[in-house]
């Protein structure tokens, strides 16, 4: 089959939106004829220009990527490809394909809807006038999409609810781990210490200070705990925090989950998170929040545990030295982690649904 892959990231550069991209279309590759469709263009940046000291003198959010201009410019670079000779296009994003016109069945993927991300992450609430256009944008895309791919059942809701998609449109698919992962389950033995791991960009949002709050609490209770925190930037008294390793962005993660024996993520919105993908290919427990997509990732008492939003570090130590204490009980999590990651967590399956997926919207574009 031959693909046009449409997506406003380079998916030949593996840090474009965590991973996902990248791994996508390597997957696709695997066993199709895929071309990246670059819809970049120096109009796209001229209009980043523009809003940026719109921005300034209004002192409210702008995402240029959610605007009218910017999906008609997204639209009009997309005209220089001839999208007649793909037998089906394959969209990451929803401002790429909302103005497109074509003949040729799309798979829309995406992680959230713009409705569910107002006043859920900081930054989405633009003015009524704004959100109203990126609402359009959004139901333009998945009017014109053939099939849609939700990365959880979190986004499938909002989907229907709020853009009225048809439930015969949706397929709620997991991804996989973007980092390095090993082929089996790899022997682990407890040295004494709670090795933790925290893995997050952004420090607030991913509940960065409880996680250190659980350490402090573990370490009060007599368990010798460390806490590694990879990929944020705390703030800078954390620095020379006991028992805290502190390192900045880094490309490859794989080597802080060989050494962790529990995975910690307070996060306090999330659309679904690949972290906890590749924490059940390690057989590590996933403590975080029932929130956002997470429970389409990590199964309360299967591959982790679940707490609400209002858990704070106490919470998080009471959790984690509960499991941690039982032995046996660690095990049997350790196993059933990556039972999890092996059936339903990585990117075979998700290309073996793919294909399903994609058939669904070659046969539907005859009909």
């Amino acid at each position: 089959m031959r693909i046009g892959f449409i997506s406003y990231g380079d998916p030949n550069k593996n840090g474009t939106w965590s991973g996902i991209i990248h791994s996508a279309f390597e997957k696709l590759s695997e066993e199709h004829d895929v071309e990246w469709l670059d819809p970049n263009g120096l109009n796209l940046k001229l209009i980043r220009l523009i809003h940026a000291p719109i921005r300034i003198v209004t002192r409210r959010p702008l995402r240029s990527y959610h605007t009218r201009s910017f999906a008609s410019a997204l639209n009009r670079n997309l005209q220089r490809y001839d999208l007649t000779k793909y037998d089906l296009l394959f969209s990451i994003g929803s401002s790429e394909i909302a103005f497109l016109r074509t003949d040729v069945p799309i798979v829309h993927l995406t992680d959230a809807t713009y409705a569910q991300m107002v006043g859920y992450y900081d930054g989405f609430d633009m003015g009524v006038r704004r959100n109203r256009d990126a609402d359009m944008i959004q139901r333009k895309a998945y009017d014109v999409s053939t099939q849609l791919i939700l990365m959880s059942h979190w986004t499938a809701i909002s989907a229907m609810n709020d853009y009225d998609v048809p439930e015969e449109k949706i397929n709620v698919l997991r991804f996989g781990a973007n980092q390095d992962v090993p082929d089996r389950l790899l022997e682990r033995h407890r040295c004494g210490k709670l090795r933790l791991l925290f893995v997050g960009k952004e420090w607030k949002r991913k509940g960065g200070q409880i996680a250190v709050d659980a350490l402090n609490a573990l370490r009060s209770r007599g368990i010798d705990a460390e806490l590694t925190m990879v990929g944020c930037d705390p703030p800078k008294d954390l620095l020379s925090t006991p028992h805290v390793v502190v390192h900045p962005f880094v490309a490859n993660v794989a080597p802080f989950f060989r050494g962790a024996d529990v995975f910690i993520l307070p996060t306090r919105a999330e659309c679904a998170g690949i972290v906890f993908c590749e924490a059940s290919a390690y057989g590590i427990p996933s403590f975080t929040t029932a929130t956002g997509g997470v429970p389409d990732y990590v199964e309360d008492d299967i591959n982790g545990r679940l707490l609400s939003l209002d858990a704070m570090g106490d919470d998080y130590a009471d959790a984690i030295a509960e499991l941690w204490n039982d032995q046996e009980g660690f095990k049997a999590m350790r196993l059933s982690a990556r039972r999890r990651y092996e059936e339903e967590l990585n990117w075979d399956v998700w290309m073996q649904h793919f294909e399903r997926i994609a058939q669904k919207a070659l046969t539907e574009s005859k009909e």
